[in-house]
């Protein structure tokens, strides 16, 4: 085998790892983007008796995210973005990240007064799971994300 065979075999590898690792992103994407349509569906589950009553308004709307992949680009993908109006309130889920240590993946909870930073965090272990994260004055809080936490995240709004 010449030189020349050797290196075309090697580039051949090459093409079919980054082929193999582009195609294996893709599939990380289309699964975030599956696990935030399913969290905006969850809420709204939970925010309907509030919609039914008249005193809430849903909103689901498709957004561009501007992420950084861990090949250290940054590329855009659409992603689901929720808000929930009461009043003159409005909380806002935005996705910002996939790409995230100790996680798979974050949504910032914005919209919410006296607290430094919300944001609900995909578990890593269990993907079926969210976290809702509050850091306030330096302390770090961390609940299950569910419909009790979530009923109480929105109380705030009006306390």
């Amino acid at each position: 085998m010449s030189e020349m065979e050797k290196l075309a075999g090697m580039l051949r590898q090459e093409q079919e790892k980054e082929k193999n690792g582009a195609e294996a992103l893709e599939r990380t994407l289309t699964i975030w983007q599956t696990a935030l349509h399913d969290l905006a569906t969850k809420v709204a589950g939970w925010a309907s008796t509030l919609q039914e009553q008249g005193i809430a308004q849903y909103k689901l709307t498709v957004i561009d995210v501007l992420d950084t992949f861990p090949d250290g680009e940054k590329r855009s993908y659409k992603a689901d973005q929720i808000s929930i109006s009461l009043g003159k309130h409005t909380v806002v889920f935005k996705p910002s990240t996939r790409f995230i240590v100790g996680a798979a993946g974050r949504v910032e909870v914005l919209g919410l007064p006296s607290k430094d930073e919300v944001f609900l965090i995909r578990n890593a272990a269990d993907l079926d799971e969210w976290s809702l994260v509050e850091k306030n004055s330096g302390k770090r809080q961390v609940r299950n994300f569910d419909e009790d936490v979530f009923a109480i995240l929105l109380q705030s709004l009006i306390k």
